[in-house]
């Protein structure tokens, strides 16, 4: 009875035990402890361990009741002052302080993603669209130029312009460089053509009054050269075809009649020297002597217009 006696009038402890955050951490302690497999047996040992301390020292706490007393009574005077001072922490209940961290989280977590919105916007504006607009002004400063190539490279070599939904002049100039570099391709290969097949002709001419020989093998080749030339013309595009149109039926027909002559066997070598000697001065050289002499065949441009 007096061990009794003595707890009732010892306060202190279930006091602070009873401030909801306290007891609410020390359930939740107590049954982490209970129910977990390595630390059950050892707290349930560990309580028992405790009632019989507790039992082996009542005669000390009889003895040292009043002094206890007196300590217990200055305790709770101190706890009074702070639950004056700081009301909160002693009637905050778990569920009130779960819900004002969680809103303490999501205030943050939002106030991150305001500051990074309003930076990315702060680099935009000061720094992404101003970088942005003086790369652009600079591009636009090259138009003059840039119509000036174009200009000259369609009046020169009819190469096609840039497509009128390009924006930027980078962009039309490197069509433009794709162009003049095809242009002068095909031009160049063509010419190579017609100066070889030229030659050949100068050739034949010039050893058909002799009645030599080799005027099939010449003329072999001269046909072949001019199938060449025709193959080119063909390739030139679909977009241009009628610009090339009679310069490939004028090859057509030049090389049919020299195929002709080159294979008809009853023919005497000098008649069939003088025939084909003919038919390169009459046809051949004059076409040969326009294609050399003329512009390369217009392109199509972007829009599918022929300039």
């Amino acid at each position: 009875m007096p061990s009794k006696q003595a707890d009732s009038d010892i306060t202190i402890v279930n006091r602070v035990a009873s401030i909801p955050l306290i007891a609410y951490a020390i359930q939740t302690v107590g049954s982490a402890l209970e129910t977990n497999a390595y630390t059950s047996s050892p707290y349930s040992a560990a309580k028992g361990l405790s009632v019989s301390v507790y039992k082996y020292a009542e005669p000390v706490q009889n003895r040292l009741g009043p002094y206890l007393k007196i300590a217990d009574g200055y305790a709770n005077q101190a706890v009074d002052v702070v639950q004056k001072t700081y009301p909160y922490p002693f009637e905050a209940q778990p569920e009130d302080v779960a819900t004002y961290v969680r809103q303490r989280r999501d205030s943050a977590v939002q106030f991150v993603e305001e500051r990074r919105l309003h930076t990315g916007k702060v680099i935009d504006e000061n720094v992404r669209t101003p970088a942005l607009n003086a790369a652009a002004g600079i591009d636009q400063r090259f138009t003059p130029l840039v119509d000036y190539l174009e200009s000259t490279a369609s009046a020169r070599l009819q190469t096609c312009s840039a497509p009128v939904e390009t924006q930027y002049q980078y962009q039309r100039v490197y069509i433009l460089s794709r162009n003049v570099t095809g242009q002068l391709y095909d031009y160049s290969n063509q010419t190579l053509i017609v100066q070889r097949a030229s030659g050949l002709a100068d050739s034949i001419v010039a050893i058909a009054t002799s009645a030599n020989k080799s005027i099939h093998s010449l003329s072999d080749s001269l046909i072949a050269e001019l199938g060449r030339l025709q193959t080119s013309l063909a390739n030139t595009g679909a977009s241009v075809q009628h610009s090339t149109t009679v310069a490939g039926r004028q090859l057509a027909d030049t090389i049919t009649t020299l195929h002709a002559i080159s294979v008809q066997r009853d023919l005497p070598l000098n008649e069939k020297g003088a025939r084909i000697r003919a038919e390169i001065e009459d046809r051949v050289r004059p076409l040969l002597n326009h294609m050399r002499t003329a512009p390369p065949p217009p392109t199509a441009n972007g829009n599918g217009h022929v300039e």
